[in-house]
């Protein structure tokens, strides 16, 4: 039998929770005893890292969830997330000073492991390339294999805090490079000059001081949620006029995928990543002139679901975990 570690120190809020959520529920339905999940809860560090070497070595497998590849025993997969950890030149101009230190040594550390890993996997075609831009020796072990995503059908949206209001939802986590500010006032702004868009809102999970921070606080265009839970996110995805994602540097965005399975046309940069993950349900813009046009698209256009999930997890999880690979 395949013994199997995996390490999931990291997962505690955004897409990292997303995954483990996913992670969970197919173990609860196909439960292994040969799998062995550690560092759920805890943070990634020096502390951490250390110890979770000493993890049953003997293992046959060695999975690390979080960017950061084990160092010994077993066959050794990673998983690479970050696309801060994969900037490229012109972007790490861009972001100038928020480019720190710590930044800085992450990058270092989480390239050289990627050396020592025997299988790479990345979220998306556009990661992939992030990646071998970078370390084009690992070429031949860098695998693209969407996150996984369950597709849920359920009743109508019930009981969330935007019972019987219009709103386009940006269900996005801040982050100062980000610099979402700057990116959701033109959106705001083509949500108040839109007349189908006059009793519509902005609902982002933002709290009120990073609203406050952005310069959007009090607007009355915008709702603020504060951080939701993957349950509360979906129920206010499904009850969305559209979904909004506005940030550029990303490996993957469960937002575009959430948006895909649950037929919802989202607003966000026209991207090699936005089109691979959101597909025809993507209201794209390029620059700031076209923002008024897609944000018309997506008040007016009716779409279908797909009847394939891209993000299927058990395909997903039945590939991480086979035999296959050792």
């Amino acid at each position: 039998m395949t013994t199997t570690v995996v390490d999931v120190a990291g997962a505690r809020m955004g897409g990292a929770l997303r995954f483990l959520d996913e992670l969970d529920a197919y173990l609860a339905a196909y439960p292994s005893g040969d799998i062995r999940l550690i560092g759920r809860g805890a943070a990634i560090g020096s502390t951490h890292m250390a110890r979770r070497e000493l993890v049953q070595p003997s293992a046959d497998r060695r999975i690390a969830l979080n960017n950061v590849s084990f160092v010994r025993g077993g066959q050794k997969v990673v998983l690479l997330r970050n696309a801060l950890h994969f900037l490229a030149p012109h972007e790490l101009l861009n972001l100038g000073s928020m480019v720190t230190r710590r930044l800085g040594i992450e990058t270092k550390i989480v390239r050289a492991l990627a050396g020592r890993a025997d299988v790479i996997v990345v979220p998306s075609q556009s990661m992939f390339d992030r990646v071998l831009r970078q370390l084009p020796i690992i070429e031949a072990r860098l695998v693209v294999r969407h996150h996984p995503l369950s597709r849920v059908v359920s009743a109508a949206p019930a009981g969330s805090v935007l019972d019987g209001q219009r709103y386009v939802l940006c269900p996005v986590l801040d982050a100062p490079f980000k610099r979402l500010g700057p990116l959701l006032r033109p959106i705001v702004a083509a949500l108040e000059h839109n007349g189908l868009a006059a009793d519509t809102r902005l609902a982002v999970t933002f709290s009120d001081p990073e609203l406050s921070a952005m310069g959007l606080h009090g607007h009355p265009k915008i709702v603020g949620l504060g951080r939701l839970g993957p349950t509360e996110a979906r129920i206010l995805i499904e009850g969305a006029q559209a979904l909004v994602y506005p940030t550029n540097i990303e490996s993957f965005g469960y937002p575009l995928a959430e948006a895909r399975l649950a037929a919802k046309p989202v607003i966000a940069h026209d991207t090699v990543l936005t089109r691979e993950v959101a597909g025809r349900f993507l209201m794209p813009y390029a620059v700031e002139a076209d923002l008024a046009g897609a944000v018309d698209s997506a008040l007016r256009v009716e779409l279908l679901p797909d009847v394939d999930n891209p993000f299927d997890p058990v395909s997903y999880f039945d590939w991480l975990f086979g035999d296959d690979k050792l």
